[in-house]
């Protein structure tokens, strides 16, 4: 995995201070790229300034069969599992 430090920005569903990406090794986030936020699991995508903005299903859609499980079964873990997730708070 990579990690490619940001500007400081905010998750536009959450409001959550994203300051770094992972991803494949050796990628970094461009334009059009996809990020799971790490407190509220939904799914954005970087603009051309590389700030977030929210995406649906009709962006999703334009991933390979591959990318979109990968992205979704990332947002599934963040939300079941991540260290904002309700789990352990019932």
């Amino acid at each position: 995995m990579t990690t490619t430090v940001l500007p400081p920005n905010n998750c536009p569903y959450c409001g959550h201070l994203l300051e770094l990406a992972t991803g494949r090794p050796g990628t970094r986030p461009t334009k059009g790229s996809f990020s799971v936020c790490i407190r509220c699991g939904e799914i954005s995508q970087f603009d051309a300034d590389m700030k977030l903005q929210k995406s649906d299903i009709n962006d999703w859609l334009e991933l390979d069969s591959d990318n979109l499980q990968t992205l979704l079964r990332w947002q599934r873990v963040v939300k079941e599992f991540g260290p904002y997730s309700k789990k352990d708070k019932a």
